[in-house]
C-alpha cells in the first residue's frame, strides 16, 4: 500500500478527494504513521479506521471481516466510497476523477467489474454509504466471499465498470483470466500491453509491485500507457 500511495502521488500530485485508511489492530503504529504520512501528500484529508483484529485471517473470513468493518465505518460519512485494495493499481493521471464522474453518471449505487463467467461484481468497487442496508447478507457472511454473496441483493443496482476498471484475477499460459490462474507478474512493458486494457484507469490484481515498476519505467521514459485519458478531458 505504501508503494501504491507513493505511485499515486507521482502521477497525480495532490487530489481533491478524502482518504480513509482502513486497517485492523495488528498493524503497528509505525506502519499506520507511514501510511497516513504519505496519504496526506496526495489526498485533501486522511482519517484512520482501525478495527479489531480478525479472529480468523484466512480467506474468506479475513477479507470479509475487513470489508464489513470498513463498510460500517463508511456508512457514517454519508457518501459513496471506493474500496481500493492494496493490489488495485492506478494507471493514469486523472484516474480518480474519471471513476468519480463515471460513477455518478451511471446513476447506480455500485460500480465495479462484473466478472465474465461468474456474473457477480468483484469486491474492488465503488459502494454507496448505505451499503450495509442494501446488502445485509454480505455484512454477516463468514464462509463465503462477500462479493459473491451480495450478488442477489445488489446486481440490479450495479454498473459494470469495464473497461475503465481492468480486472485480471490471474495469468495462465500467458493469458489474462477473469478468475483462476496466478496473480500477474509484470516483467516487461510487453506484459503490460498484453494484460492491461489500454482504456483502463485502474488494474486489479497486481500483488507484487511489478506493475508499478513497469509503469514507472515507462513514465520515466516520457511515455504513457496507450489510451491515456487525463483529467479535464476525461468525459469530453
Amino acid at each position: 500500500m505504501l508503494k501504491n500511495l507513493d505511485w499515486q502521488e507521482e502521477i497525480d500530485g495532490r487530489k481533491d478527494f478524502d482518504c480513509v485508511i482502513s486497517a485492523d489492530g495488528s498493524l503497528t503504529s509505525n506502519a499506520l504513521y507511514d501510511l497516513e504520512t504519505i496519504a496526506w501528500r496526495t489526498f485533501s484529508s486522511v482519517e484512520l479506521c482501525v478495527y479489531p483484529e480478525a479472529p480468523n485471517s484466512t480467506w474468506p473470513f479475513g477479507p470479509n471481516w475487513a470489508f464489513q468493518h470498513t463498510a460500517k465505518y463508511m456508512e457514517r460519512g454519508g457518501r459513496p466510497w471506493f474500496w481500493m485494495e492494496p493490489d488495485c493499481v492506478a494507471l493514469k493521471s486523472g484516474w480518480l476523477n474519471f471513476l468519480n464522474q463515471t460513477y455518478f453518471r451511471s446513476r447506480k449505487p455500485i460500480m465495479g467489474v462484473i466478472i465474465e463467467g461468474m456474473g457477480h461484481c468483484n469486491g474492488t468497487a465503488i459502494y454507496p454509504a448505505n451499503f450495509p442496508r442494501l446488502s445485509p447478507n454480505s455484512m454477516r457472511c463468514t464462509h463465503l466471499a462477500w462479493d459473491g454473496v451480495m450478488k442477489d441483493e445488489t446486481i440490479q443496482h450495479t454498473a459494470d465498470g469495464k473497461p475503465m476498471m481492468c480486472h485480471v484475477w490471474g495469468i495462465e499460459n500467458g493469458k489474462a483470466l477473469a478468475f483462476g490462474g496466478s496473480p500477474a507478474h509484470f516483467t516487461s512493458w510487453e506484459d503490460v500491453m498484453r494484460w492491461v486494457d489500454p482504456r483502463a484507469m485502474v488494474f486489479h490484481r497486481a500483488k507484487d509491485g511489478s506493475l508499478i515498476d513497469q509503469l514507472r519505467l515507462k513514465r520515466n521514459e516520457g511515455r504513457n500507457i496507450p489510451g491515456n485519458i487525463r483529467a479535464g478531458c476525461a468525459l469530453a
